[in-house]
């Protein structure tokens, strides 16, 4: 099952693409839509990943995020409901890790929310509110807290594919030998999108109203995989530079993660390190670069 709003923007990736041909759009925000199509159709599971308004897209347009966010994915879990007990597919719902609080260490399933975010946590935070009064009325659902994910499909105007896109271009000589980035003394936790996929399907058997982080369970300095992405490109004596105007702009938080032991208590076992993650994202820029070379 796909996604589609009629009235988002193709730059908020609004339209899924199949390779296989066989999916199906429907307007979550359609409830009445949504209820025929869960009565029309027979599932065990429902992993609700479509059509989530990315953060850029969301601070833009609020009232979208929210009905992308959290009023689809409500109509989605009430027509489950409406269906007879014994033909209710279980549910995972996608979170965010910006919805919890910063602190420093482990983030748990238990640490609080944000109290105000902006207009994407806000959104998530309105869904979460949604699950916990489905989960009341009968629904078999978990919130998948997703941390940082990242693959060789993820595009470069996020930090470790831009960094693996400047190691590429050095190696083929399409720019000098220097790594522009923000700070990179801090840590945090990434997974790559395998492990993160993994982690969703494993949540479907979790309990019904938990809240379940995806996530390494280690924090990583950013440094570090510049540091290996540097060694992967072949070319010695490249430095790494922070851009002028992120100089002073040190987080506050300096080493967090996600406390992955409810998912490991589900049988989760990352396949990816931090370097498999570094060589997946280097092998395609170098791809991708070559082709525009």
């Amino acid at each position: 099952m796909a996604t589609k709003f009629r009235h988002l923007p193709r730059t908020a990736k609004s339209e899924s693409e199949d390779p296989t041909g066989r999916s199906e759009i429907l307007d979550i925000t359609d409830f009445e839509a949504v209820k025929k199509y869960f009565w029309d159709h027979h599932f065990k599971t429902v992993i609700i990943a479509a059509g989530i308004a990315l953060p850029a897209a969301a601070q833009k347009n609020p009232e979208l995020a929210l009905l992308v966010n959290a009023v689809g994915p409500q109509n989605i879990g009430r027509a489950i409901l409406s269906l007879p007990v014994n033909s209710r597919p279980s549910v995972v719902f996608m979170g965010s890790a910006l919805q919890y609080q910063e602190k420093e260490g482990a983030i748990s399933e238990d640490t609080p929310f944000v109290i105000k975010g902006n207009a994407y946590v806000e959104s998530k935070i309105k869904m979460v509110e949604f699950v916990r009064d489905l989960v009341s009325k009968g629904l078999d659902a978990k919130v998948a807290m997703i941390f940082n994910a990242t693959g060789p499909q993820q595009g470069t105007d996020y930090f470790l594919p831009s960094m693996a896109d400047q190691a590429a271009k050095i190696n083929l000589g399409l720019q000098d030998k220097i790594i522009w980035s923000r700070y990179v003394d801090h840590a945090r936790d990434f997974s790559h999108v395998d492990d993160t996929a993994m982690g969703i399907f494993l949540s479907l058997q979790g309990k019904s109203g938990d809240l379940i982080n995806i996530s390494s369970g280690y924090g990583t300095k950013l440094q570090t995989f510049i540091d290996i992405l540097k060694e992967m490109s072949g070319v010695p004596g490249i430095e790494n530079k922070i851009y002028p105007e992120f100089i002073d702009q040190k987080p506050k938080i300096i080493a967090t993660w996600g406390n992955n032991s409810r998912l490991r208590a589900l049988g989760f076992i990352p396949k990816k390190n931090i370097r498999d993650i570094c060589q997946d994202l280097f092998e395609e820029r170098l791809r991708v670069n070559r082709e525009v070379k």
